[in-house]
């Protein structure tokens, strides 16, 4: 922790002179450490329900704090998130308008990287008023590798309902969907052929443990299926409720974009109904009223946003197509085998 202190403070002395030191608490219910104001903080950050907050973060008051306090340069009203498996912490103060987000160990200055990059292309564009806006970005004296970016209000979280993830599901096609295509298209986005893309998956499954598994998928896909298109871009990959921000006039930022990695947009896509179907076991029984219904949204997503046309009856294809490149970009990417999982929505698509 020592040497994240040092570097924000090397930061700060220069992004926010003005800044002094503070002391920062460790709270037990959200498990972060909390300035001496940023009881105003944490309704903009959690949400505004009392209720909500205690239901999602309640369980953490039963876990051993790691320190008591810390000083650094930050403002009072600062709130930090931490984790003990990762040398870096987020710092964020709605009171100076901004999120700074510093990492020093190789891994996640790899993803750091990547989330800068992408900022950097969202700064300007049409999607920005969805996102967060790059401010600035660098390297500390000690290896610390940052970024900042200013604040966006999460008054009206998205997880404030009982079946959180039946809400994501209900708004995926009309709230976060439609904002993502300006995302999307600031990518470079293709359409390519079927035929491209599974001579790209027969290369990429090789080095899979599940590699037959996979292959017996591709064989799934017929010559008819070879000459459609499917929408490719960069995904983010991560697209969940505290990825994504509401305030309270409703206004929705997307945030952490990490993970943000070229393929096929379908990713994305169908992640809403992976998300529900995991956290409703029971649903994997209407697996095709729920795919047709969320694949109709998506074809009319494509013709409003890309003017293209899919048939319905690629609906097959492209769940095939989704649960293939997701099983492959676990592994490149984490070494992380889907497949392994007996409640993976990606293994239920491929043994069906």
């Amino acid at each position: 922790m020592q040497n994240i202190i040092e570097a924000v403070n090397e930061i700060i002395g220069k992004e926010r002179p003005e800044i002094g030191e503070e002391s920062f608490g460790h709270n037990r219910l959200y498990r972060i450490a909390a300035g001496r104001e940023a009881s105003k903080s944490i309704p903009l950050v959690f949400g505004e329900s009392k209720f909500w907050r205690l239901k999602h973060h309640g369980k953490n008051i039963r876990k051993k704090p790691p320190f008591k306090s810390i000083k650094l340069r930050l403002p009072a009203d600062s709130i930090i998130f931490y984790r003990d498996d990762k040398e870096g912490i987020i710092a964020v103060s709605p009171e100076k308008n901004f999120v700074l987000k510093i990492f020093r160990d190789p891994p996640h200055i790899l993803l750091l990287n990547r989330e800068i990059e992408t900022l950097k292309k969202i700064k300007g564009s049409d999607f920005e008023k969805f996102s967060t806006t790059y401010l600035n970005d660098g390297t500390t004296a000690n290896g610390a590798r940052w970024v900042m970016t200013d604040f966006r209000s999460n008054e009206n979280s998205l997880k404030n309902y009982f079946n959180f993830e039946k809400n994501w599901l209900a708004i995926s096609y009309t709230e976060i969907m439609p904002r993502m295509s300006a995302f999307y298209k600031i990518n470079s986005p293709q359409f390519v052929k079927v035929s491209e893309w599974v001579e790209n998956a027969q290369k990429r499954l090789e080095s899979h443990p599940e590699a037959k598994k996979l292959a017996e998928g591709l064989k799934r896909i017929s010559k008819d299926d070879l000459n459609i298109e499917i929408l490719t871009s960069i995904n983010h990959f991560d697209l969940h409720t505290g990825n994504v921000l509401r305030s309270r006039e409703g206004e929705y930022s997307i945030i952490d974009w990490e993970g943000c990695y070229p393929a096929p947009v379908v990713i994305d896509a169908f992640d809403f109904l992976r998300r529900y179907l995991q956290k409703n076991r029971g649903e994997f029984k209407n697996f095709k009223v729920l795919s047709d219904d969320i694949f109709k949204k998506y074809q009319n997503w494509l013709r409003e946003h890309f003017n293209q046309e899919v048939p319905f009856e690629s609906k097959d294809l492209h769940f095939l197509i989704y649960a293939i490149e997701r099983t492959l970009f676990f592994w490149e990417i984490a070494q992380i085998n889907r497949l392994s999982d007996k409640r993976a929505v990606e293994k239920f698509i491929l043994e069906a």
